[in-house]
């Protein structure tokens, strides 16, 4: 077990808060919100609907830099944060800017509901800023030695939980932002850690898939992958799942520790995080494919040959894949074939994923500019 002591430092900016823990959850939060990065703690990235192609555009909203961000919504307000160091809260319908709170530095990674009054996003800087998602008023800052690239998770006790370039996981209680808790690994924390009830799965650059505790950050288990992990794994069906640079994409079974497949077609780099429904999966790779496999045994379904290369995770619906390639292709992919339905030209590089949120498709791009496109209504009837 790796745990270190206690690292960083807090400031508190608002005296006597007190955060209710309770997630803004599946329970709680309207069909119509994407609370959390890749839509559930899972990181599943599926979605039980998505808005029927064609699409049209339903606003845009320009950033003063580039947004590498995926947003987070609770389906009034779209969380988005940017290279220009600032956090943005949006309003879902039409895209105008609420408040707009300055971070410091950069922000590259997506943010985290953690709970109705808690809203959690880490910087460039090292920084972990938790803000009034209403208003954007300061609640408290932690500080970690190192930047940070990957949104916050939250396990089922309400504990925020955050990887850093510095190496390490870090627990922090979402009252106060102090550290609960690190682990540490020995390279770069690049992905979300993927989260059920007390227990996290996450990657490092040191090639290691670890599983852990997350009341006490003791290590259940760890495997070796073999190559970097430069995104996040997702859970489903008691198995982790997650792609490395240069050794394909594994699935692990939590309960043993095994490796159940792993597919590794040659020539291929996998940057970018998988999603599933549970029995699809699909994930980008660096070789202008996108790859749809059987969650079961790994088999491919079909490939999807892509414009450029993917850094962003993609969507999985009950009907259709959606994705964008590094270059700004948007894509809207049938389910069961790969075939397009639908594509649209972004005119900037993407980083980030899309997100579903109140209807409509949202995502971000290097040009700073906030995207929300939505169905073209069927014409009116005639007589």
């Amino acid at each position: 077990m790796k745990i270190s002591c206690p690292l960083g430092s807090v400031v508190i900016r608002v005296a006597g808060f007190l955060l209710g823990v309770g997630l803004a959850g599946a329970d709680s939060v309207p069909s119509s919100a994407w609370p959390v990065f890749r839509g559930d703690p899972a990181l599943s990235g599926f979605a039980p609907a998505a808005p029927n192609p064609p699409l049209r555009k339903a606003w845009t909203f320009t950033c003063a830099g580039a947004v590498q961000a995926t947003p987070i919504s609770d389906g009034e307000l779209i969380w988005i944060g940017s290279l220009d160091g600032h956090l943005y809260a949006l309003d879902a319908a039409t895209g105008s800017n609420r408040w707009r709170y300055p971070a410091g530095d950069a922000i590259e990674a997506p943010a985290l509901l953690a709970a109705p009054h808690l809203l959690v996003v880490g910087t460039r800087k090292g920084e972990v800023h938790a803000v009034d998602p209403r208003s954007g008023e300061p609640r408290w800052i932690f500080t970690a030695s190192a930047k940070i690239t990957a949104a916050p998770a939250r396990d089922a006790a309400g504990r925020i939980l955050v990887g850093s370039f510095d190496a390490r996981l870090h627990a922090l209680d979402p009252q106060t932002g102090t550290s609960l808790w690190t682990y540490a690994c020995d390279s770069y924390l690049n992905g979300t850690p993927a989260v059920e009830g007390e227990r996290a799965v996450f990657g490092s650059c040191d090639g290691r898939l670890r599983h852990i505790r997350t009341d006490t950050g003791a290590l259940i288990r760890e495997v070796d992958l073999e190559s970097y992990i430069p995104a996040n794994p997702l859970l489903a069906r008691a198995r982790a799942v997650a792609g490395t640079v240069a050794n394909g994409v594994w699935c692990w079974d939590l309960s043993t520790g095994g490796r159940l497949w792993q597919y590794a077609p040659s020539n291929t780099q996998w940057m970018a995080a998988p999603a599933t429904d549970g029995d699809l999966l699909v994930i980008g790779a660096q070789n202008r494919t996108l790859h749809a496999l059987a969650l079961e045994d790994g088999r491919p379904r079909w490939v999807h040959p892509a414009r450029a290369g993917f850094l962003g995770a993609p969507l999985l619906t009950p009907a259709v894949v959606i994705a964008a390639d590094e270059r700004g292709h948007l894509l809207i992919l049938d389910r069961a074939t790969g075939r397009t339905r639908w594509s649209y030209s972004l005119g900037a590089d993407v980083h980030g994923a899309p997100a579903l949120i109140a209807g409509r498709l949202v995502i971000g791009t290097e040009e700073g500019t906030v995207w929300a496109f939505e169905s073209i209504p069927p014409s009116p009837a005639g007589p």
